[in-house]
């Protein structure tokens, strides 16, 4: 399954995430949304957002915990 973790440029938490993910054999797309061109997507209004097919499905250090559940499921 690929994920989508939506993240902005000053945000410590998003960092945190973002050098987590990278850690795990989870497959992801990250998606800076202070990049030029990018809006914010329906349902997220706070960063990092972990996203699947535009189901939110969790944000901030909640993605950790989630990652961790699917991976020993």
């Amino acid at each position: 399954m690929k994920y989508t973790l939506y993240i902005t440029d000053h945000c410590t938490s998003c960092r945190k995430v973002l050098t987590y993910l990278k850690t795990t054999p989870v497959e992801f797309a990250a998606i800076n949304l202070d990049a030029p061109g990018q809006e914010w997507p329906d349902r997220v209004m706070i960063v990092p957002a972990l996203v699947q097919e535009n189901r939110l499905l969790a944000v901030g250090p909640d993605i950790q915990d989630y990652i961790e559940r699917k991976l020993s499921a």
